[in-house]
């Protein structure tokens, strides 16, 4: 794998746009990983569907929603290169925006190390490999009857919980909000994505946020990620959590009995 286009790929997942769709985000992040940021994509539809394993109508769309906001620019005649000029299939031809690569370097050099790197890399950066007259779709690591039923959105959904979990996968500063501005999804939706997750073996438990401004302030929920199976998810993993607490603040201690509960501890 080019080092500079995984680099990107990680990048785009850290774009926070809630006009950028799931669909469309997963396949800026195939283009990057196949092409590289700075050639020109010329391929048949039927390429690009193998290529990201999406439905020509959904690429069609994703791909109207990139032109739109300028991370991707259409090439006219006079723009191609001479090997863009070939019979046969329509091609779909266009490359990445400047406005698009300013942004991806900025973000590289914001970017923190990231735990599940390699668990992200097998969500996204799987290759199609010839065999005979047909493709074969290879994705290292993964296993047959639940991973292939993960779609796309799906897929950038665990692949940006991925990115904000710590080394025993629990996901702490990111909540359906955040979800939101990094998947393009609104809430019901990153939900029936988080179901899929959940009942797939990748997400072990989740803890739904607070909004009570008044009494309990705000919190953004956590996610607990299956980051202990080699196969990415198993119905049968179990994770013992420990947590030790010995708070006592001055409301508990003088309102409801502080000083008597800690002589028991």
């Amino acid at each position: 794998m080019n080092a500079e286009n995984v680099a990107d790929c990680y990048a785009v997942l850290s774009l926070k746009d809630r006009e950028l769709s799931a669909e469309a985000r997963y396949f800026l992040i195939r283009v990057l990983f196949l092409y590289g940021r700075s050639s020109e994509v010329n391929v048949t539809v039927r390429d690009l569907e193998k290529q990201t394993a999406m439905t020509n109508v959904v690429i069609k769309k994703a791909r109207e929603l990139l032109l739109k906001k300028n991370y991707l620019v259409s090439l006219k005649d006079h723009e191609r290169t001479s090997q863009s000029f070939r019979r046969g299939r329509p091609r779909e031809r266009f490359r990445l925006s400047d406005a698009l690569i300013n942004d991806l370097n900025k973000l590289k050099t914001e970017q923190k190390n990231w735990f599940h790197k390699e668990r992200v890399a097998k969500l996204l950066f799987w290759v199609l490999q010839k065999k005979a007259s047909s493709y074969s779709v290879v994705k290292p690591g993964f296993r047959k009857n639940i991973d292939e039923q993960l779609r796309p959105a799906t897929r950038v959904v665990l692949a940006a919980l991925y990115s904000h979990a710590d080394a025993c996968g629990a996901v702490r500063d990111i909540g359906l909000s955040k979800l939101g501005a990094l998947t393009g999804m609104s809430p019901d939706r990153i939900d029936s994505h988080l179901n899929v997750l959940a009942e797939s073996g990748y997400i072990l438990s989740r803890i739904t946020g607070v909004t009570g401004r008044f009494l309990f302030g705000r919190s953004t929920g956590s996610f607990f990620l299956n980051v202990f199976d080699e196969n990415e998810a198993s119905q049968d993993s179990a994770v013992l959590v420990l947590k030790y607490n010995n708070t006592f603040d001055h409301y508990t201690m003088h309102y409801w009995g502080g000083e008597n509960i800690s002589r028991f501890k």
